[in-house]
């Protein structure tokens, strides 16, 4: 049998100091009691185990160590790219903002020109108004209308908002009382004329349902809007006409 020293330096191979030194002291305390061939070969089994086990700890080791530092790596990866994606979220949020201003002056433009232009569409609207607050009583009479008044602007309540008549009069047809109502526009669109026509019910409705004549004053009708005008029954005049 090999000596104590022997062994315990084979054991250092593979332990420490300490465990090989342990060991050495196990297997000489149990071969000074063995007595049989049969029972030092069982020693050699146990240690040959003792030693594939530590070998096989070893090496999940070594693997957990791989893994571990693997897991690392793809951790920094991972920092790099949420770095990134923050960074590239910021210079979004930063455009963003750019947009949201330039939208905002953009808007405010377009409203300066929306109330200029509605400006212009009141002023050329109010002087056909005018122009056929005059010129309206002596072409309706050829009709057999006889404004009985004047023709004015008026207001009627409707819902929750006030909606203007261009035009309104109290006239006389065939010995009956009956009510000019009227649009003034540059160029009406069908929208307009169904909202007129919406609008005029209200007011039939707020006056007793009495006989209405209702009429358009426009600077131009496109042909569809001519021809529905006509389906709707409602008089029509050019602006020329009212010169």
């Amino acid at each position: 049998m090999c000596s104590s020293t022997e062994i315990r330096k084979k054991f250092e191979t593979v332990f420490d100091k300490e465990q090989a030194t342990v060991l050495t002291e196990v297997i000489m305390d149990s071969y000074s009691e063995l007595v049989k061939t049969s029972d030092f070969n069982k020693l050699k089994e146990i240690v040959r185990d003792i030693g594939i086990k530590v070998g096989a700890l070893t090496d999940a080791q070594k693997k957990t160590e791989i893994r571990v530092e693997e897991l690392a790596e793809a951790q920094k990866e991972s920092q790099r790219e949420i770095s990134k994606l923050d960074k590239s979220l910021q210079a979004l949020a930063e455009a963003q903002k750019r947009t949201e201003i330039s939208i905002n002056k953009l808007v405010g433009r377009v409203e300066a020109i929306e109330e200029c232009l509605e400006g212009i569409s009141n002023s050329v609207g109010y002087s056909l108004e005018d122009k056929a607050f005059k010129a309206l009583p002596p072409i309706l009479e050829k009709e057999g209308v006889k404004v009985t008044g004047r023709i004015i602007r008026r207001y009627y309540r409707i819902g929750d908002k006030d909606n203007q008549i261009n035009l309104f009069a109290r006239a006389v047809k065939n010995d009956r009382e009956i009510l000019v109502l009227g649009e003034a526009k540059v160029r009406p669109s069908k929208k307009e004329i169904d909202r007129f026509l919406k609008i005029t019910e209200s007011v039939k409705k707020a006056e007793k349902n009495p006989e209405v004549y209702l009429l358009f004053v426009a600077n131009d009708y496109h042909p569809h809007t001519e021809q529905y005008l006509q389906e709707k029954g409602v008089r029509y005049f050019w602006s020329y006409e009212l010169d």
